[in-house]
């Protein structure tokens, strides 16, 4: 699903759909919409978010016992973080940082990279590429790769 950013409301109303009821609320600073094409029709575009170029997968580790997928964007303007593997990286590497190394985005330009986050590996090979060194390293627990 997509969802678009709408900001400040002044009040929201209760409604009942699908089983669901929400409640009513005065003004609040933020809100959101389920985006949809002109004709009715879901968007089609994957919704990411943005991150910067620390962020890591850790906190997902585990997700859906495994296969978890999720779409990110790293801005423009980034620098080399720590990243640990070659294709197959630790799940606390850095997302964008190893996304560069991967050769799907840059570090001028950023992009948006989908991961998948998979089950941790014996062990985790380093190298060069794409100006990003990583390093290797034994046993972890969690482990993230790109999805084209």
């Amino acid at each position: 699903m997509t969802i678009e950013a709408t900001g400040a409301q002044s009040r929201f109303r209760s409604t009942t759909r699908n089983g669901v009821e929400s409640m009513s609320f005065g003004s609040w600073p933020g809100s959101f919409v389920f985006a949809t094409e002109e004709d009715g029709s879901q968007l089609t575009e994957p919704a990411f978010e943005w991150i910067d170029w620390r962020a890591d997968a850790s906190e997902m580790r585990g997700w859906g016992g495994g296969g978890f997928q999720a779409t990110f964007a790293c801005p423009a303007g980034g620098q080399a973080r720590t990243v640990w593997g070659s294709g197959t990286y630790t799940d606390d590497s850095s997302i964008c940082t190893a996304a560069v190394h991967q050769g799907l985005i840059t570090f001028a330009e950023g992009g948006v990279v989908t991961v998948e986050i998979i089950s941790g590996q014996s062990e985790y090979e380093s190298n060069t590429r794409n100006g990003v060194e990583t390093w290797s390293y034994g046993s972890w627990s969690g482990s993230f790769r790109f999805i084209p």
